[in-house]
């Protein structure tokens, strides 16, 4: 069973740019703290467990590979 004790909703678009809600926070699972994300947030599942879970430090990781990924998308032309 996931116990979400914080959670936002984001927007990720599919492969051809329809936004799709996903669920993202802190979550407890058995004795475990991770970040989770849940990819429609509206289904019914059993125990609300998250699609993927990262510790601390590979969010960390996560996030500075988000940033230079950032950095790629504008310097490619993309927009915000």
């Amino acid at each position: 069973m996931a116990d979400w004790l914080t959670t936002d909703t984001i927007y990720l678009a599919d492969a051809v740019g329809n936004p799709r809600p996903a669920q993202v926070g802190v979550v407890r699972i058995n004795k475990r703290t991770v970040f989770g994300i849940r990819h429609n947030p509206d289904q019914p599942r059993d125990g609300d467990l998250p699609d993927y879970t990262v510790d601390l430090e590979g969010l960390s990781d996560v996030i500075t590979t988000l940033n230079e990924q950032r950095r790629a998308l504008l310097k490619a032309g993309g927009t915000l």
